[in-house]
């Protein structure tokens, strides 16, 4: 469902006529835009797509899962076109008025989510004196706009834009504690959105200011479900059914569910049981600091051990391996007899300086003794 149009500004009906969606005939919200050229809402297009995979506007067949994307994405021109409407809150301001912001489409959400108050004016008096609202006409007015916020964040929970739901529930909130449905409300987008643990405080809350709502407890025990607490959740449908039994009948159905859930949970474990928790290991002794060899011992070790930095000159010559040349039968490598690239300089036979070509005079001979 999109955004209606009574909250175009004056003069905007022909701009917003290339952006109404065809399935809700509203100004599109979140908007999708086909391979054929159409801009939907992204809900609309699918709760469409569950039905048939055709465009609503010319029946072009069309993949569910690739036939649409962002309007943002899929065409920034056209985004920046949509985003250049001028709107007006839908919101209610303090006083109760609606609110005086006027803006662009690709500001409407943010003033909607993160305003924190809206911009109507107090009513005036007959003498164009502002009368000092009383404590009852400010709750009301709270309430109204609390109210406002709530059918907001209905219709971003609608389009499936849960972070907007949210922010919107969260302000309905700030300006009534004491409802337990906008608590309710944004325990839904928060299960939703994969904040369970979000969801049970908040159902929780709604809960602690009506206990009588099946809908909390529903909402308490799926939440539980999903963070894999089963116990609690059974625990927690029993209580409400046998606290109010005029809800047990709506809760009965989530209570068998619950209840089998439990049962596979149980089976599960007895054939399978969980692995014990692995001890903790000791905790190794400090090694003392390191001290190097003495010259004696590395000279005994000979060509198997390594130089050491703290040895002295003769002790690191004793350490060090026999050259590739003082062995018996050593010849040049290839690479030292035959320069394969030409172009860059090679070493001939290991001992003179870069050479061009075939390599150096001692690398020639030692190929002709070959």
């Amino acid at each position: 469902m999109g955004l209606s149009t009574e909250y175009l500004a004056q003069g905007q009906d022909a701009h917003a006529a290339e952006f109404m969606c065809a399935i809700c005939c509203n100004l599109v919200d979140a908007p999708l835009l086909t391979q054929c050229q159409h801009v939907f809402c992204t809900s609309c297009l699918q709760d469409w797509f569950d039905r048939i995979s055709k465009c609503p506007t010319c029946s072009t067949p069309l993949d569910p899962r690739h036939g649409a994307g962002e309007l943002k994405l899929a065409s920034p021109f056209a985004w920046r076109v949509l985003g250049r409407l001028q709107m007006k809150c839908p919101l209610l301001g303090p006083h109760g008025a609606p609110c005086g912001w006027r803006g662009e489409y690709s500001e409407l959400t943010s003033h909607m989510t993160s305003s924190d108050s809206h911009q109507a004016p107090a009513p005036a008096a007959a003498n164009g004196d502002v009368p000092m609202p009383d404590s009852q006409q400010t709750k009301d007015s709270a309430l109204a706009q609390a109210e406002a916020l709530k059918q907001a964040g209905n219709g971003k929970f609608e389009q499936r834009i849960y972070a907007d739901a949210i922010a919107l529930y969260t302000k309905a909130i700030g300006l009534a504690p004491d409802v337990a449905t906008y608590y309710l409300n944004r325990a839904a987008a928060h299960l939703q959105n994969g904040a369970h643990a979000d969801c049970v405080a908040d159902c929780q809350a709604s809960l602690a200011r009506d206990g009588t709502n099946p809908k909390a407890h529903k909402r308490l025990a799926k939440a539980l479900i999903e963070q894999g607490e089963f116990d609690k959740a059974v625990n927690t449908l029993r209580s409400a059914s046998g606290a109010a039994p005029a809800a047990a009948g709506a809760l009965k159905a989530d209570l068998d569910a619950a209840v089998e859930l439990q049962q596979w949970m149980r089976e599960g474990q007895v054939v399978m049981p969980l692995p014990p928790s692995l001890p903790s290991l000791p905790s190794l002794p400090s090694l003392p600091p390191f001290s190097p060899l003495p010259p004696s011992l590395l000279s005994l070790l000979g060509a198997y051990s390594a130089p050491c930095a703290h040895a002295p000159a003769s002790a690191r010559a004793a350490c060090r391996p026999p050259s590739r040349r003082a062995t018996a039968g050593w010849r040049a490598p290839s690479l030292a007899t035959r320069c394969r690239r030409p172009t860059r300089p090679r070493r001939g036979c290991g001992s003179c300086a870069p050479s061009w070509g075939s390599g150096c005079a001692t690398a020639r001979s030692a190929r002709r003794a070959r």
